[in-house]
């Protein structure tokens, strides 16, 4: 059974949260795990999916204005195919509505474009590199 909990990043789960998203996304192209910890780190709502204590699935949330800033969206590689990223975007997607705001953005993976368009997200503008790892990126945007 998968549980869901927002956390703050002095929870002690939030440290097993910073380790899968280094794990997945930065470790593979040996960038320092201090990457983790960029401008949105601070202010970020943090999303978690747990089993049985081991977090599993994680996403945070940004507002800037009037925009929700979706990111670091990640699924443990032996959870994949369950339901879990979808779950984590639906419950920020669901959070930024109740919050009252205008749209929800994100900078997918080009081969995630595909995930992120059952939530009817559309792309806008063209691929460009991500500062952090060089991969091929493409904004999306959800208008609420």
């Amino acid at each position: 059974m998968f549980e869901y909990v927002f956390i703050n990043m002095d929870n002690p789960l939030y440290q097993q949260a910073v380790d899968l998203r280094y794990r997945i996304f930065f470790r593979p192209w040996n960038i320092k795990q201090e990457i983790v910890f960029d401008s949105y780190e601070d202010t970020a709502i943090h999303l978690i999916c747990l089993t049985e204590g081991k977090v599993n699935g994680y996403a945070r949330l940004n507002y800037e204005g009037q925009e929700a800033i979706l990111s670091q969206i990640v699924v443990d590689e032996e959870y994949r195919n369950q339901g879990l990223g979808s779950e984590l975007v639906k419950r920020l997607v669901d959070k930024a509505r109740s919050d009252k705001k205008d749209r929800v953005t994100l900078s997918a993976k080009v081969e995630a474009t595909k995930f992120y368009e059952k939530f009817a997200f559309v792309v806008t503008g063209d691929s460009f590199s991500s500062p952090k790892t060089g991969l091929p990126h493409i904004k999306m945007v959800l208008q609420l």
